[in-house]
Protein backbone atom coordinates (compact mmCIF):
# COMPACT_ATOMS: atom_id res chain seq x y z
CA UNK A 1 0.00 0.00 0.00
CA UNK A 2 1.78 3.22 -0.96
CA UNK A 3 1.91 6.25 1.60
CA UNK A 4 0.10 9.41 1.60
CA UNK A 5 3.41 10.63 0.45
CA UNK A 6 3.85 8.54 -1.97
CA UNK A 7 -0.16 9.30 -3.70
CA UNK A 8 0.62 12.99 -3.30
CA UNK A 9 3.43 12.34 -5.62
CA UNK A 10 1.31 10.31 -8.10
CA UNK A 11 -1.46 13.22 -7.71
CA UNK A 12 1.54 15.60 -8.87
CA UNK A 13 3.06 13.57 -11.33
CA UNK A 14 -0.17 12.16 -12.73
CA UNK A 15 1.50 8.74 -13.23
CA UNK A 16 -1.31 5.75 -13.60
CA UNK A 17 -3.54 8.35 -14.47
CA UNK A 18 -7.22 7.54 -15.17
CA UNK A 19 -9.30 10.59 -14.49
CA UNK A 20 -8.91 13.86 -15.76
CA UNK A 21 -10.51 16.85 -13.23
CA UNK A 22 -10.63 20.44 -14.62
CA UNK A 23 -11.75 23.39 -12.77
CA UNK A 24 -10.99 26.84 -13.94
CA UNK A 25 -7.93 26.56 -16.13
CA UNK A 26 -6.48 23.97 -13.53
CA UNK A 27 -6.08 20.79 -14.37
CA UNK A 28 -5.50 17.46 -11.82
CA UNK A 29 -4.39 14.25 -13.69
CA UNK A 30 -6.14 11.48 -10.68
CA UNK A 31 -6.63 8.26 -9.94
CA UNK A 32 -10.25 6.74 -10.13
CA UNK A 33 -9.58 3.99 -7.29
CA UNK A 34 -8.31 6.99 -4.79
CA UNK A 35 -11.53 9.32 -5.63
CA UNK A 36 -14.28 6.52 -6.17
CA UNK A 37 -13.15 4.75 -3.01
CA UNK A 38 -14.01 7.89 -1.09
CA UNK A 39 -16.16 10.71 -2.80
CA UNK A 40 -19.95 9.31 -3.62
CA UNK A 41 -20.20 11.70 -6.71
CA UNK A 42 -16.74 10.59 -8.00
CA UNK A 43 -18.21 6.96 -8.13
CA UNK A 44 -21.27 7.76 -9.75
CA UNK A 45 -19.76 9.54 -12.52
CA UNK A 46 -17.32 7.28 -13.32
CA UNK A 47 -20.03 4.64 -13.60
CA UNK A 48 -19.48 4.28 -17.67
CA UNK A 49 -23.06 5.15 -18.39
CA UNK A 50 -22.17 8.86 -17.31
CA UNK A 51 -20.68 10.94 -19.79
CA UNK A 52 -17.78 11.54 -17.12
CA UNK A 53 -17.05 8.03 -16.64
CA UNK A 54 -17.22 7.33 -20.81
CA UNK A 55 -14.97 10.06 -21.70
CA UNK A 56 -12.31 9.95 -18.15
CA UNK A 57 -13.10 13.96 -17.77
CA UNK A 58 -15.05 15.77 -14.91
CA UNK A 59 -15.51 19.54 -15.29
CA UNK A 60 -16.00 21.02 -11.87
CA UNK A 61 -15.51 24.85 -12.93
CA UNK A 62 -18.65 25.58 -11.25
CA UNK A 63 -17.27 24.99 -8.08
CA UNK A 64 -14.55 27.06 -5.92
CA UNK A 65 -11.07 25.96 -7.45
CA UNK A 66 -9.46 26.38 -4.27
CA UNK A 67 -11.89 23.97 -2.89
CA UNK A 68 -11.75 21.47 -5.35
CA UNK A 69 -7.39 21.18 -4.71
CA UNK A 70 -8.12 20.85 -1.31
CA UNK A 71 -11.06 17.70 -1.84
CA UNK A 72 -8.16 16.26 -4.19
CA UNK A 73 -5.42 16.62 -1.88
CA UNK A 74 -7.67 15.46 0.95
CA UNK A 75 -8.30 12.44 -1.00
CA UNK A 76 -4.88 11.30 -1.59
CA UNK A 77 -3.39 12.36 1.47
CA UNK A 78 -5.87 12.64 4.67
CA UNK A 79 -5.47 16.19 5.61
CA UNK A 80 -5.73 19.87 4.68
CA UNK A 81 -2.99 22.27 4.28
CA UNK A 82 -4.09 25.52 6.41
CA UNK A 83 -2.73 28.44 5.52
CA UNK A 84 -1.52 30.42 8.12
CA UNK A 85 -0.64 33.53 6.27
CA UNK A 86 -4.03 34.41 5.13
CA UNK A 87 -6.48 36.78 6.97
CA UNK A 88 -9.07 35.12 9.16
CA UNK A 89 -12.18 36.33 6.67
CA UNK A 90 -10.27 34.50 4.18
CA UNK A 91 -9.43 31.57 5.79
CA UNK A 92 -13.06 31.13 6.90
CA UNK A 93 -14.12 32.02 3.50
CA UNK A 94 -11.73 28.92 2.29
CA UNK A 95 -12.85 26.60 5.18
CA UNK A 96 -16.87 26.99 4.16
CA UNK A 97 -16.29 26.56 0.51
CA UNK A 98 -13.72 23.08 1.78
CA UNK A 99 -17.01 22.52 3.99
CA UNK A 100 -19.49 23.09 1.13
CA UNK A 101 -17.86 20.96 -1.70
CA UNK A 102 -17.30 18.13 0.72
CA UNK A 103 -21.15 18.30 1.28
CA UNK A 104 -22.06 18.57 -2.24
CA UNK A 105 -20.33 15.45 -3.00
CA UNK A 106 -20.74 13.44 -0.19
CA UNK A 107 -16.89 13.75 1.36
CA UNK A 108 -17.55 13.14 5.13
CA UNK A 109 -13.82 13.57 5.55
CA UNK A 110 -13.26 16.69 3.93
CA UNK A 111 -16.51 18.21 5.50
CA UNK A 112 -14.71 17.06 9.18
CA UNK A 113 -11.26 18.71 8.54
CA UNK A 114 -13.06 21.96 7.10
CA UNK A 115 -15.37 22.41 10.15
CA UNK A 116 -12.34 21.89 12.64
CA UNK A 117 -10.57 24.66 11.14
CA UNK A 118 -13.21 27.28 10.39
CA UNK A 119 -15.41 26.67 13.71
CA UNK A 120 -12.99 28.57 16.00
CA UNK A 121 -12.03 31.10 13.25
CA UNK A 122 -15.44 31.89 13.26
CA UNK A 123 -15.86 31.49 17.30
CA UNK A 124 -12.92 34.05 17.72
CA UNK A 125 -14.42 36.64 14.77
CA UNK A 126 -18.23 36.98 15.34
CA UNK A 127 -17.73 40.79 16.07
CA UNK A 128 -16.15 41.22 13.01
CA UNK A 129 -17.88 43.08 10.11
CA UNK A 130 -17.27 40.40 8.00
CA UNK A 131 -18.67 37.20 10.43
CA UNK A 132 -22.06 37.64 8.86
CA UNK A 133 -20.95 37.42 5.18
CA UNK A 134 -19.21 34.24 6.30
CA UNK A 135 -23.25 33.02 7.79
CA UNK A 136 -24.56 34.17 4.40
CA UNK A 137 -21.74 31.86 2.47
CA UNK A 138 -23.10 29.45 5.04
CA UNK A 139 -26.45 29.60 3.73
CA UNK A 140 -25.61 30.11 0.52
CA UNK A 141 -23.76 27.09 -0.14
CA UNK A 142 -25.24 24.50 2.23
CA UNK A 143 -28.75 24.12 1.15
CA UNK A 144 -29.56 20.64 3.04
CA UNK A 145 -26.78 20.35 5.29
CA UNK A 146 -26.99 21.64 9.38
CA UNK A 147 -23.40 21.31 10.12
CA UNK A 148 -21.95 25.11 10.07
CA UNK A 149 -25.38 26.45 10.04
CA UNK A 150 -26.06 24.94 13.73
CA UNK A 151 -22.29 26.36 14.43
CA UNK A 152 -22.94 29.76 13.06
CA UNK A 153 -26.40 29.95 14.67
CA UNK A 154 -24.63 29.03 17.97
CA UNK A 155 -22.28 31.68 18.10
CA UNK A 156 -25.34 34.06 17.22
CA UNK A 157 -27.30 33.07 20.12
CA UNK A 158 -24.42 33.27 22.39
CA UNK A 159 -23.57 37.07 21.49
CA UNK A 160 -27.68 38.30 20.85
CA UNK A 161 -27.65 40.76 23.68
CA UNK A 162 -24.82 42.45 21.74
CA UNK A 163 -26.49 42.11 17.84
CA UNK A 164 -29.11 43.07 19.53
CA UNK A 165 -28.12 46.52 20.58
CA UNK A 166 -26.67 46.94 17.24
CA UNK A 167 -28.55 49.65 14.85
CA UNK A 168 -30.67 48.30 11.78
CA UNK A 169 -27.88 48.98 9.41
CA UNK A 170 -25.53 46.71 11.25
CA UNK A 171 -24.29 43.77 9.17
CA UNK A 172 -25.82 41.29 11.19
CA UNK A 173 -29.11 43.34 11.35
CA UNK A 174 -29.08 43.23 7.91
CA UNK A 175 -28.28 39.88 7.71
CA UNK A 176 -31.27 38.84 10.04
CA UNK A 177 -33.37 40.79 7.11
CA UNK A 178 -32.01 39.55 3.92
CA UNK A 179 -31.61 35.64 5.24
CA UNK A 180 -34.98 34.40 6.46
CA UNK A 181 -33.76 30.99 6.67
CA UNK A 182 -30.96 32.06 9.12
CA UNK A 183 -33.44 34.26 11.39
CA UNK A 184 -35.76 31.56 11.33
CA UNK A 185 -33.03 28.70 12.56
CA UNK A 186 -31.85 31.19 15.06
CA UNK A 187 -35.57 31.91 16.24
CA UNK A 188 -36.30 27.84 16.22
CA UNK A 189 -32.91 27.72 18.76
CA UNK A 190 -34.02 30.51 21.26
Amino acid sequence: MPSPAELEDYLANGEYSDLKIICNGATYMVHRLILCSQIRFFENACNISWKEGEEGVVDLSHDDPGAVKAMIHYAYTGNCAAFDNAEDSQQAQHWIQVYAIGSKYDFLGLKTKAKVYVEPILENNWDKDWFADMIRLVYGTTISDRGLRDIVVTIVLEHHSTFAEQSGDAPMQKLLEEVGEFSRDCFNSL
